[in-house]
């Protein structure tokens, strides 16, 4: 799945190799047991407001308590460039804020945003007009692009639904990346849940491809977690929507993503582990393999 980078890209992944050697721990770090399964909450289920495919609308019933259901296509098969056989794809569920990008609100700002911010205004659930600004985390797009050679891409977060459409607008205008299904807050829902990968699919068996990266853990269920890679929070503004100081190197945390999810895919694809989330559970194990620790 590997191919040709920019130089730009060369660069950044060259830096995210040297500070991957330093930081793996972040986010690939030992974890615990994960807890026994547990029968699915349908209370849950209908806090989660079903919208994909965003860009097409397409017609939804109504199913099983309430909840929108709305058809999913078949997986998507992965060439394998033999012509007899294809690979299956994974299914990636991705957060948006602090994972993929930094929102904030710029209070009164109408002044054009600095370079490489988008701005969009937004009008809250009072009625009140506000304007957020979003930066991209460095290197997102060939992230994404990447990514979609091996994997059909979802989203959730708990943002609402108006907010999540302009966000979307924002980093895949083409909609050419975002193809699997968009799970958020409906506008005004104010209630508090658990992430959880059964809001996808039901049955444990069909989640053997599905992964997550998210900034955080604690906020998907039990049931969840042991497909979660964690990535460390990105943050670029401060109060009031001010960029913060710029880094010495560009942020190289997505291009160390894109190594772990490659290698469990490979893993996984080629049958060497039973689901994805096993894949991740040794790359966690191995990150201190052939490590001898002395505690004084």
């Amino acid at each position: 799945c590997c191919d040709l980078w920019s130089p730009q890209e060369s660069s950044l992944l060259a830096a995210a190799l040297s500070w991957s050697n330093q930081h793996n721990a972040n986010f690939v770090a030992e974890s615990a047991p994960s807890a026994a399964a547990a029968p699915v909450d349908n209370a849950l289920l209908d806090h989660a407001a079903l919208l994909l495919p965003l860009h097409t609308v397409p017609e939804s019933g109504m199913g099983e308590n309430g909840i929108s259901q709305m058809s999913m296509s078949p997986p998507r098969q992965r060439s394998t460039g033999s012509g007899s056989s294809e690979a299956p794809m994974l299914d990636l569920v991705l957060d948006l804020d602090h994972t993929l990008l930094h929102a904030s609100e710029a209070p009164g700002s109408s002044a054009k945003p600095p370079r490489g911010v988008h701005s969009f205004a937004l009008v809250l659930p009072s009625g009140v007009e506000s304007r957020y600004h979003i930066k991209t985390r460095d290197g997102l797009h060939s992230f994404l692009r990447q990514l979609r050679r091996i994997a059909t891409l979802h989203v959730y977060t708990m943002a609402s639904k108006s907010y999540t459409r302009h966000v979307l607008n924002a980093i895949d205008p083409k909609l050419e990346l975002f193809t699997g299904r968009v799970l958020c807050r409906e506008d005004g829902q104010g209630e508090v849940f658990l992430k959880s990968l059964t809001h996808f699919q039901h049955n444990a068996q069909d989640r053997l491809g599905w992964l997550v990266v998210d900034d955080r853990e604690e906020v998907w269920d039990p049931i969840s977690r042991e497909a979660v890679l964690q990535v460390p929070a990105f943050r670029c503004f401060g109060a009031q929507g001010m960029p913060l100081p710029p880094t010495a190197i560009a942020d190289p945390a997505l291009m160390d993503m894109l190594r772990v999810l490659r290698q469990v895919y490979s893993d996984w694809s080629s049958g060497n582990q039973p689901s994805a989330a096993a894949a991740l559970q040794t790359q966690r194990r191995a990150v201190l393999g052939g490590v001898e620790l002395v505690l004084s």
